[in-house]
């Protein structure tokens, strides 16, 4: 017997049997199983109780499945390395009004259901919680192939295309949503907004005076380091006059002032800063100054050059002591 001949017995030996990675059980629908006739019976109860959505005759139903009739086919179905990081941060943010339906294909002859979309579900939903759920949730699908391969391959479709129609809520998009049920981050960013005049825009390219370069980013900034370096970064620009100049509120600017803020943490030296960079930064226009810190520091990207170039100019006039900051974010 060849070694060719050897893997592909081994091969299949694996994929004829439950495949277990973690705590993700899935089988190979090819292969024909011993169904038990409770499980007939479950099937059968929960086939007939469906509830019909959508147009008449569209082949789509809502159920409660029971956990042990759903399957995952591992010939489409996604597992990477950062499987068990989702799935852990998927358990730790569970949230019962959060559980939408999962999407499941019928396989009458095999008396259970395949998982096309909210395996990440309902892998967390069976092995991670402390209390199992013994039914999810589903809209199920009975209009595939009968024919095997057929019905694995429009599965497979179903997977490929599950999203590429759902446009992605932008953080931009979500700013109402976070202000509408109190997210700190978002009504420190608001105040700042109100308090220097600045507004938003959702499109990419060159920011107008007084536009922020990146939403993002400045949410960002709100988030992880506070209001108190929010203020700092954005009374800065203001007091530099930076308001009205293009790209005065760009994302290397906003990172940049940022990354000092950060490099030299105690209160005395921020306010020496606040002091230095309002009066100093007002003989140099933003894009020339991100220009001056890329030509000096020429193999560092745009926010380290910026933050660099600031850092110099404390270290040079106010006497500061070079920062380690810089060399671990390297």
């Amino acid at each position: 017997m060849s070694a060719t001949n050897k893997t592909t017995k081994s091969q299949k030996k694996t994929t004829d049997t439950f495949i277990l990675m973690g705590n993700i059980k899935a089988e190979n629908p090819s292969v024909k199983s011993e169904v038990s006739d409770s499980q007939k019976i479950l099937f059968e109860t929960t086939y007939v109780n469906m509830k019909e959505c959508g147009k008449k005759g569209s082949g789509k139903y809502v159920a409660a499945i029971p956990v042990e009739l759903l399957k995952v086919d591992l010939a489409y179905q996604r597992i990477t390395t950062s499987t068990p990081t989702r799935l852990k941060r998927l358990a730790n943010h569970w949230r019962e009004d959060k559980l939408m339906p999962m999407i499941v294909v019928a396989h009458p002859e095999e008396y259970c259901f395949y998982i096309v979309d909210g395996y990440h579900r309902y892998t967390v939903a069976t092995t991670m919680l402390r209390t199992s759920y013994k039914a999810l949730d589903a809209i199920v699908l009975t209009n595939a192939p009968k024919d095997s391969s057929k019905r694995q391959k429009f599965e497979a479709e179903l997977f490929v295309s599950q999203n590429e129609e759902v446009e992605r809520v932008t953080p931009i998009q979500m700013h109402n949503a976070r202000l509408l049920i109190g997210d700190s981050a978002a009504i420190s960013l608001q105040k700042m907004l109100d308090k220097y005049n600045v507004s938003y825009v959702a499109s990419p390219g060159q920011r107008e005076q007084a536009v922020l370069g990146s939403y993002e980013t400045a949410y960002g900034i709100a988030k992880r380091n506070g209001n108190v370096c929010l203020e700092f970064i954005f009374s800065i620009i203001d007091n530099a006059g930076w308001k009205t100049e293009t790209n005065g509120y760009s994302k290397a600017i906003m990172k940049g002032i940022k990354d000092v803020w950060c490099a030299y943490p105690t209160s005395d030296k921020h306010k020496q800063m606040h002091t230095y960079y309002s009066k100093a930064l007002r003989g140099i226009d933003p894009k020339l100054l991100i220009a001056k810190s890329r030509s000096k520091y020429p193999e560092r990207n745009e926010r380290q050059t910026v933050a660099l170039y600031l850092a110099d100019m404390v270290v040079d006039n106010l006497g500061f002591e070079k920062s380690k900051y810089f060399e671990a974010s390297k």
